[in-house]
């Protein structure tokens, strides 16, 4: 699993692309297109979402969930799932108009992190990552 989600995430620009792509079309598609195919595009979107968190956890050395890396497509996640089940009822469509008020920060948050892991260069082989340190003659050396 974690070769294959390296591999995925080593595509790069195709598949952050892919993922802003998705991200603003679905908001788009909840505000322009009808109640029901908006409500599976916004569905699709949360789905998209919620498979790249799922990537770069099982790429990550640790394995583990980061707040600080993955908590606004977390959010993200929740909104578009959210709206995708309660906001095309009629009854609660008022009670939604404070959620679509959220949903485009969000997405705002969300692309801008994927513009930096984007635009960022890539680390050289061998460097060490944060809080790891190397022995030197039996000391530790950060």
């Amino acid at each position: 699993m974690k070769s294959l989600a390296k591999s995925v995430l080593d595509l790069g620009a195709p598949y952050l692309g892919c993922q802003m792509f998705v991200k603003v079309a679905g908001l788009a598609c909840i505000y322009v297109l009808s109640d029901k195919l908006a409500q599976s595009l916004a569905l699709l979107a949360a789905l998209f979402t919620l498979l790249d968190i799922v990537i770069r956890i099982a790429a990550s050395r640790d394995c583990k969930f980061a707040l600080s890396k993955h908590g606004a497509d977390l959010l993200l996640f929740l909104l578009f799932f959210l709206d995708g089940l309660l906001c095309f009822d009629a009854v609660a469509r008022p009670s939604c108009r404070a959620l679509r008020l959220v949903l485009p920060f969000a997405i705002l948050v969300s692309v801008g992190g994927n513009m930096m892991r984007l635009t960022r260069k890539p680390k050289p082989p061998g460097d060490l990552e944060e809080g790891e340190m190397t022995v030197v003659g039996g000391a530790a050396v950060e």
